[in-house]
């Protein structure tokens, strides 16, 4: 069975790049906010948005945790 999510990520690789923007609609824990983010590296933007208000502040919390490093 092909793996979705995988194809997705590589699909946006192809496509990102430095200082664009993307939006993560349903971005959950972050699967692909993160390696959208290492795309458009520090002058892009990804606008990541979890409507489950829990599992955003889990996401919130692990974006913090990365930006602090």
């Amino acid at each position: 069975m092909p793996d979705f999510e995988q194809m997705l990520e590589d699909y946006y690789r192809e496509v990102l790049g430095p200082g664009e923007a993307c939006i993560d609609v349903g971005a959950h824990v972050g699967r692909h906010t993160f390696p959208m983010a290492h795309c458009v590296g520090s002058k892009g933007r990804v606008f990541a948005f979890e409507p489950i208000p829990a599992i955003a502040a889990q996401l919130r919390a692990s974006i913090k945790a990365e930006q602090d490093r």
